[in-house]
Parts: structure tokens; C-alpha cells; sequence
């Protein structure tokens, strides 16, 4: 079985989370084919960077000006046109990619990639599972997508948010959000001490 992995932008959360699945799932099945998929790279090779680039930027100088564009329904229905324009040409991009690669189902970890898939399972250009995990604790509204076959939320609150958008009760589940490996591994605080150059015998506290 192949499962491609799609999200945006490589030095983010959300690729992390891509990561960790990709880990856990070969590790679970060593026979599992999996391919990961930068889609900003990948459909703007020459431009991606850039735009990745701006988009954690932003993150880092202006997180208010991010969360009034992401988090504003507003703007998300002023740009529902424009959006769908993008998916579209970005939808026949990522097929060419899809094409040769072959996979039997498709894992976004981001919203851009999830909606573009989308849009393209409702066209009828995409016939293989589709499956979207979040890495927030908050569904914000590009997530919620007709098309998307399996949601999977960090917790129980977001699954609500999903079944208020009219996203089917069969088609969200609470799982968690994906950690890599060395996150469930216990050190001894002295080896933590000493990794960290914390002196051995000062209590510390951590704000």
C-alpha cells in the first residue's frame, strides 16, 4: 500500500506531524510505501520558497495579522472565488504529481493540500481516500471541506466544530495530534540536566 503525506511548507508544525505519522506508520507496517509532499515546493518550485518563507515571517513578526486573515469568516467568504481558482490550478498540478506517484490514499496535514484534494474528489478528477488531520486545537474554517472522507481532531471540542460545519458524524474522529517518537521517551533528569547545562543541584523552574 502507498499513502502519500501532503502538507505545506517543510519548517512547520505541520510538516513535523507528517513526519511523525510517516514514522508511526512504518513502524506499525515496515511494508507501507510512503511518500511525503511539500506542495508549495512542489507545484511552485521556483516561488514556494519564497512564499513559505513570507508565510513564517508573518508567523514570527505579526501573529495578529495571521489570525485576523485565517481565523475571519469574513475574509474567508471574500475569497471563496479566488481560493477556488487556486485549487483548481493547483488541484491539476498536484494530479500530474498524484499520476505518477500512484498512492492509495492521500494524508493532509494542512488545509491547503486538504481543500485542493477536495475540490478535486468533488470534480470527480480524485478517487481515493482522502483523509485530513489536524495539528491545532481550534478547526479553523478553511478545514471543513465536502469531499474530505475522514477527519481526525486533536480533541473532542474540534470534533464538535467539524459537526457544526455539517461535516457527517461518521467522518470526524478524535485521535490526538501526531508526535514524533523521542516526545514519548522518558530521560533521567540528571542526563536532562547535564544535556541542558543546568546545574545538577539548583531546583529549576521552567516559565
Amino acid at each position: 500500500m502507498h499513502i502519500a503525506l501532503l502538507y505545506s511548507a517543510e519548517h512547520s508544525g505541520h510538516a513535523q506531524a507528517a513526519h511523525a505519522l510517516k514514522e508511526a506508520l512504518q513502524a506499525k507496517d515496515p511494508s507501507l510505501q510512503i511518500s511525503e509532499i511539500d506542495l508549495i515546493r512542489k507545484i511552485y518550485p521556483f516561488l514556494g520558497p519564497l512564499v513559505a518563507k513570507a508565510y513564517l515571517e508573518i508567523l514570527k513578526q505579526t501573529p495578529l495579522l495571521w489570525e485576523t486573515l485565517w481565523n475571519n469568516p469574513s475574509v474567508e467568504e471574500a475569497t471563496q472565488e479566488v481560493r477556488d481558482l487556486f485549487h483548481s490550478m493547483d488541484g491539476l498540478k498536484l494530479q500530474g504529481i498524484l499520476n505518477v506517484l500512484r498512492p492509495d490514499a492521500l494524508v493532509c496535514t494542512h488545509a491547503l493540500p486538504c481543500a485542493t484534494l477536495a475540490k478535486a474528489k468533488q470534480r470527480g478528477r480524485l478517487g481515493i481516500p482522502l483523509i485530513g488531520v489536524l495539528t491545532d486545537f481550534w478547526a479553523h474554517s478553511y478545514w471543513p471541506c465536502a469531499g474530505v472522507d475522514l477527519y481526525l481532531t486533536p480533541t473532542e471540542e474540534v470534533r464538535s466544530q467539524f459537526l457544526a460545519r455539517k461535516i457527517p458524524d461518521s467522518n470526524v474522529q478524535r485521535t490526538g495530534i501526531p508526535l514524533r517518537s523521542p516526545f514519548s521517551q522518558r530521560i533521567a533528569k540528571p542526563l536532562a540536566r547535564t544535556k541542558l547545562a543546568l546545574d545538577p543541584e539548583r531546583p529549576t523552574v521552567l516559565l
